[in-house]
């Protein structure tokens, strides 16, 4: 019986540990108000994101380029509230100051369009506009 319960009980510990799995914290210190005052950098993540250029990906960029098909496919639901905020507040900027850009990035990461519709009223939220 002993057995038993601890058997449940490593279980239960698993399944808590992958339910509460978040990304790393690259994006918490990223500062969101600089990166987006320098214009340069705003270009050289959405270059980066875009795979339009590696030498454009700083480390923010590429640990973003490497889990955003998952992010848009879950609406960043492995995000704490830190890296909601700052990865909704980027894209919400770049759809609002470029949305040739958003509309590039949003055919890459969603092709099919179905995330948009899926996830619209929470991407309005951050202005993600699409």
């Amino acid at each position: 019986m002993n057995r038993y319960v601890a058997l449940l009980f490593c279980a239960s510990v698993v399944l808590v540990a992958a339910a509460e799995e978040k990304y790393p914290a690259t994006f918490d210190s990223l500062d969101l108000k600089a990166l987006l005052s320098d214009e340069t950098r705003v270009q050289d993540a959405v270059r980066c994101l875009l795979e339009e250029g590696d030498a454009a990906c700083r480390p923010a960029g590429k640990a973003l380029k490497e889990v955003l098909p998952e992010i848009v496919r879950t609406d960043c639901a492995k995000c704490t509230e830190t890296q909601h905020k700052k990865i909704g507040g980027f894209f919400g900027e770049i759809s609002r100051r470029h949305p040739d850009l958003m509309k590039k990035l949003l055919d890459k990461y969603d092709p099919s369009g179905e995330y948009r519709k899926k996830y619209a009223k929470s991407w309005a939220e951050h202005s993600i506009h699409h």
